[in-house]
């Protein structure tokens, strides 16, 4: 969700599949530009993010995060939307 965010892959380019894993695994996770999205989607992804699975909320945990609970009654038309994008013709 970061990269679809910002439209710039959160890590850098890697020499070898042995870096990946060590970033991955052992960095700090991506952060979003801090200021360019809303405190509440900040915190979704900060959430997404967390590397100890003991303070990572789990899937349903997620599902009540005010980033997707807040939005649940708006009636929204994903492949319309995803067809605008892609200058695709209407579903």
């Amino acid at each position: 969700m970061c990269e679809l965010s910002t439209g710039v892959f959160p890590y850098k380019i890697w020499s070898n599949p042995f870096e990946q894993l060590k970033q991955v695994v052992q960095d700090d996770p991506p952060r979003l530009p801090k200021g360019k999205f809303s405190e509440v989607f900040e915190d979704f992804i900060s959430q997404c993010l967390q590397k100890d699975f003991t303070k990572r909320p789990n899937y349903p945990q997620l599902l009540e995060h005010p980033f997707i609970s807040s939005d649940s009654t708006h009636d929204f038309d994903v492949s319309k939307y995803v067809s605008y994008v892609l200058d695709l013709p209407e579903p």
